[in-house]
């Protein structure tokens, strides 16, 4: 790697093609899998689908008007320059426009780093339960103290209160040093991480063949809509990534061909999960895909569920946790906000301390779901958009920003 990049807290121009469609695929996917059959089964075959396709096209092409905008930057045609979203905002927006980009940017990314941590904390407190009967945790509220637990208790999580569990540190040892690499840095683990998720996809339609299929379990409309489109829009929040990652890009990758690839293949994954999952598995409670399998199945099925049950949380804490740490610390220090030792502590340590309270209930992820029908919507789809557009209109006019070239022109 540039010793430069180094010093300055960001990575080199290092990440090909097949690792981009990773990083995209891994940063649409990840816990959502587990749940999309559940939705299918609530919201009926129809209305999640097109919903995804509809979320699919609008943040695709959201994302290439963000790749153009960036190559608007004077000196930047190429991407040889490092452009953040919140660079974009400060060249083409006023004052109030940039501090609500600010804003907005780093609510969304906080909100999907600790909602990620949550959800892999509780997967791995499972797991550890399901494996040795025994879980272990050090609890603040409503006691102060040790406590244990041998059964999986709740639908949320085997404790009650607020607790840091052995799955909470299982996740922050593995996840948190990941998050001081920079982007290029990481992606060995999220190429890996991206092969072994297919791995297991696969492995689950098989599963769901041997099962059978029920087509009466989704109907075409489902009773509850509710979650259809805070769940879709939260999966495809990845266009506020795309700037860091294009920022390490190596110069022959087609950026436009890895954004289809990418978004696409996720969206075929969550369609075929959804419908064959649906059509195959009943599910009760808060129950998951991964709890459904478990319980259907026997013999080596049986043994075949339990090995995706185990897996799964490790793929999806090394692939999603460690990136929005990274772009968050990206976004501050290219803001020049704050030394990079703040920009890490609030890129990786501080999404931690938020999680706490909320591990051992689903009170955060409602939250999320519903605010991230304003911000995240708004950061992902409108402000690409906007930003497009005042391009296009300096453009048209022959004007020229006196920010952006005084930006570029430094050394």
């Amino acid at each position: 790697m540039d010793e430069n990049a180094k010093k300055d807290g960001f990575g080199s121009k290092q990440i090909g093609f097949f690792a981009g469609v990773a990083l995209l695929f891994n940063n649409i996917t990840g816990p959502a899998m587990i749940d999309i059959p559940v939705l299918y089964q609530q919201a009926g075959w129809v209305t999640p689908t097109l919903a995804m396709i509809f979320i699919l096209l609008v943040s695709t092409i959201a994302s290439s008007m963000l790749v153009e905008v960036m190559a608007s930057i004077p000196n930047n045609d190429r991407f040889q320059g490092r452009v953040e979203l919140t660079t974009l905002a400060y060249h083409y927006f006023p004052a109030w426009g940039y501090w609500l980009t600010q804003i907005f940017l780093n609510f969304s990314l906080q909100a999907l780093n600790i909602s990620s941590i949550i959800v892999s904390a509780q997967m791995m407190d499972f797991t550890l339960v399901s494996l040795f009967n025994f879980l272990c945790a050090f609890e603040f509220f409503p006691h102060f103290g040790y406590v244990s637990v041998s059964e999986l208790g709740n639908d949320t999580s085997p404790f009650t209160g607020v607790v840091i569990s052995l799955g909470f540190l299982i996740v922050l040892i593995v996840t948190v040093p990941l998050g001081y690499f920079n982007l290029d840095d990481n992606m060995i683990v999220q190429q890996g991480a991206f092969l072994l998720a297919f791995a297991i996809v696969i492995q689950w339609i098989v599963e769901f063949f041997f099962i059978g299929f029920d087509s009466a379990l989704v109907p075409a409309f489902g009773p509850d809509q509710s979650q259809v489109l805070g769940t879709t829009i939260f999966n495809y929040a990845f266009v506020i990534t795309v700037p860091s990652w294009i920022n390490e890009t190596s110069g022959s990758v087609s950026i436009n061909k890895a954004l289809w690839v990418g978004s696409i293949l996720s969206t075929v994954v969550y369609v075929v999960l959804g419908v064959l999952g649906g059509f195959s598995l009943p599910f009760s409670g808060d129950q998951n895909l991964l709890d459904a399998l478990t319980e259907n199945t026997s013999g080596a099925l049986n043994t075949a569920s339990l090995v995706s049950v185990y897996s799964f949380p490790a793929i999806v804490l090394l692939s999603s946790i460690p990136i929005y740490s990274i772009i968050v610390r990206y976004n501050l220090l290219e803001s020049e906000f704050c030394s990079k030792g703040w920009a890490n502590f609030w890129g990786v340590l501080f999404p931690w301390m938020v999680a706490v309270p909320f591990c051992t209930g689903s009170g955060f992820n409602i939250f999320v779901n519903w605010s991230s029908l304003l911000v995240s919507g708004v950061i992902n789809f409108v402000v690409p958009l906007i930003l497009y557009i005042v391009m296009k209109r300096e453009q048209m006019s022959g004007t020229f920003s006196k920010k952006k070239n005084a930006i570029n022109s430094s050394p």
